[in-house]
């Protein structure tokens, strides 16, 4: 029996094999038959219920099969790990942990802040313009208040892995706020 799963044919179906650590199993296994060149191997992943089997998937395939899934997998493995985007503009940003140091634009800056419009945690900070990183880096270092009691009016990429938001690049600063105390 010739059971081909998804990844054979680049078609992975939502929620179909999303975890890295099951696309992990399945490329060891296609890694191990690609690099036999007379390979003809099945390969199943069963549970066992009161004594049935039960087959969650299985298939058979060539070497040549084999690299071609090992590419969709890696493929696939790639497209999970990169991080997805929403845009958000005008929303209010305070700071939790500052950095007076420069940081490269696209590159986390080593600042915390908190967007409660997105997200109650304070996440890592990146620049996604010179020009908001200046005008930011000018109320850090040469305001005369502090930065903790000042609100930045921003549009800011969320950064997303897995659906959950894990960083801001801003990219146009607004306007800055004197925050009530």
């Amino acid at each position: 029996m010739r059971v081909s799963p998804h990844f054979l044919s680049g078609n992975v179906a939502p929620g179909e094999l999303e975890t890295s650590s099951e696309l992990k199993d399945w490329a060891d296994a296609a890694r191990a038959i690609a690099s036999d060149p007379i390979a003809a191997h099945r390969l199943e992943a069963a549970t066992f219920v009161d004594d049935k089997r039960q087959v969650r998937a299985a298939f058979q395939f060539s070497a040549s099969d084999a690299r071609t899934a090992l590419q969709n997998i890696d493929d696939r493995r790639k497209m999970l790990a990169k991080p997805d985007v929403e845009h958000y503009e005008r929303v209010l940003m305070v700071f939790t942990r500052s950095d007076i140091n420069d940081a490269d634009v696209g590159k986390t800056s080593g600042e915390r802040v908190r967007i409660e419009e997105v997200s109650g945690k304070a996440l890592a900070l990146m620049y996604g313009s010179e020009v908001a990183e200046a005008r930011i880096k000018h109320e850090i270092r040469e305001a005369d208040e502090n930065v903790y009691k000042k609100g930045f009016v921003v549009d800011v990429h969320v950064k997303l892995r897995n659906g959950n938001p894990v960083a801001y690049s801003v990219t146009n600063v607004h306007d800055v706020l004197d925050l009530p105390d």
